[in-house]
């Protein structure tokens, strides 16, 4: 199967340097929106047909992950242990008065299925709402080392 291996300088775990409460804050704000590409079978993905998958593209099928609920809860797991690819120079934005110190949401967020220790990484689809797709991972992709060291590292925290 088809897999990402190429070393993006995009794809880097960046931890903006903000409270766990604020990660929170941003997990609570995320949404995982599904990609027809990345599907054969739409599951309640509810997602425009037919689908779309291509063959250079990993899909959520081929590691059954056919539940959005599951795939929100992955995204949100992510986000909210700072898995995620902020830009350097993260300035607070005023999207969320309430929350002064909001980060904006990352680029792309990783996570972990715990059941079988797949690995998945989220895409932001949509910058102003949130809204990401997503994939699974394999031990053969640029940075798939890097998010299981991370992951390492916050276990022993």
């Amino acid at each position: 199967m088809p897999r990402n291996r190429k070393n993006n300088r995009k794809r880097r775990i960046r931890r903006p340097n903000v409270e766990p409460a604020i990660l929170r804050f941003v997990a609570d704000r995320v949404r995982y929106i599904g990609s027809q590409y990345h599907k054969r079978s739409p599951g309640n993905f509810e997602l425009p047909l037919p689908m779309m998958s291509l063959p250079q593209k990993s899909l959520c099928d081929d590691v059954r992950l056919f539940d959005i609920r599951e795939a929100q809860a992955l995204l949100e797991a992510g986000v909210a242990l700072g898995l995620g690819s902020w830009p350097d120079d993260v300035k607070p934005s005023t999207q969320f008065p309430e929350c002064p110190e909001f980060p904006g949401f990352p680029d792309l967020v990783w996570s972990i299925r715990n059941a079988d220790g797949q690995l998945f990484e989220a895409q932001l689809h949509n910058s102003e709402q949130g809204h990401y797709h997503g994939y699974p991972i394999y031990s053969d992709d640029a940075v798939y080392n890097e998010v299981m060291r991370a992951l390492e590292g916050l276990a022993r925290e």
